[in-house]
Order: structure tokens, then sequence, then C-alpha cells
């Protein structure tokens, strides 16, 4: 009977240690410990990150809506070219004036080429522009952060996400030009440039900076 005794207090141990365990690393994610070791509640919204950029922001997005313009109105003319007729001895002319591209075909395939490209070059900056993080605000709490990104309206697109919700695939110690953070649900990842401000750098590495496996 004692051996019995002995054996459940020896289980209900192990599993109050592994449920003290499990609150204490609950808690360092909701309630971010500063250097030195001084735990604190967040009273206030804390910026941890932040990157003023608008000028290279307004000229991707030019460029790639300039793009768009551009290859747009070359692939509409392409379907104006006319139709010249091959002459039948194309013995000794240059290879261009072998092509008529004013047939059918060629203004078609043309004409979707050049529309592609610049659909692609005008998507590619949109993308990299919605996905650059401007902010980066640790919500009173420290439980959720607000992802501030920049949008080419020259708005604030701003969401709200719980920090076990977001991984970072890279650490600010690797001094890559970008960290990609991928948050839950979302495709793409979001790019935060490391020539930004890290006002609170621990903060930073001990929330978004952590990189987390998403089932």
């Amino acid at each position: 009977m004692f051996q019995i005794i002995i054996n459940n207090f020896t289980r209900h141990s192990c599993t109050n240690r592994f449920r003290s365990i499990f609150a204490r690393n609950v808690s360092a994610v909701a309630n971010p410990t500063i250097k030195g070791g001084a735990t604190t509640t967040l009273a206030k919204d804390i910026v941890i990150y932040k990157n003023e950029n608008q000028k290279f922001i307004r000229l991707v997005s030019f460029f790639s809506l300039s793009q768009l313009g551009f290859w747009g109105f070359l692939s509409y003319s392409t379907l104006s070219l006319k139709d010249v007729p091959i002459p039948q001895d194309t013995e000794g002319l240059p290879f261009y004036k072998k092509i008529n591209l004013g047939d059918d075909l060629h203004k078609k395939f043309l004409s979707g080429a050049y529309a592609t490209i610049g659909y692609l070059i005008f998507t590619g900056g949109w993308i990299y522009v919605v996905r650059s993080i401007r902010y980066i605000i640790l919500r009173k709490g420290g439980g959720t952060i607000s992802l501030v990104s920049y949008h080419p309206s020259g708005r604030n697109a701003v969401m709200d996400v719980p920090i076990n919700c977001v991984s970072a695939s890279g650490s600010r110690a690797a001094k890559k030009s970008y960290i990609p953070i991928k948050v839950k649900g979302r495709r793409l990842f979001y790019m935060l440039d490391t020539d930004g401000t890290f006002p609170r750098p621990e903060l930073f590495d001990r929330t978004v900076g952590v990189h987390r496996k998403f089932k």
C-alpha cells in the first residue's frame, strides 16, 4: 500500500511540475520579459519595429503602374499592325524581313505576351508594396501585435494578429537584408527590412522574432 501511495505521489508531482513549466512558457509569451530578468505586463502599446521608407514605396508603386500602362499600350498597338505579305523569293533577305508580324497568329501572340509581361511586373510590385512591413506594434498585455504594412494608395494596411500566429524565418543576428515573416492563414510572407529600426529589440526577439511551426 505504501508503494502505491509513493507511485501516485511521484506521478502527480511530475504532472504538476510539467504544468508549472508549461504555464511559465505561456506566460513568457503573453508577458514578455525585459532584459535583466524583470517580468513586465505591458501597460500600453509599444512599437517594436518601424521602417519609414515611403519614398521608395512610392517609386515602386509608380514604376509598377507605369509598366502596366506601357506594356498594355504596346499590347493594344500590336493588334493594329498591318498584314504585309512576305515575298515569295526570300533568298538574301534579312531574317526579320522573312517574318510577317502583321498576320493574325503573330499579332495575337505578341499582344498576349506584352500584356502578360505588364501584368506580372505590376503584380510583383503590388505584392512587394503590400507585404512590406512599416510598423510592428506590440499591443497592451503582450499577447497581440498589430502588423502595419504599406499600400500603393499611400494608406496603411493594419492587421491584428496573436503572437502565436506569427513566425520569423530568420533572426536579426543573421544580418540579412530581409526577414520573412509568416502569418498563420496567409499564403505569402511579409517582408521585414532589417535596415529598419528596432526600438525594443529584446521584445522583438521574444515575440515576433521567434520561429514557430504551424499545423
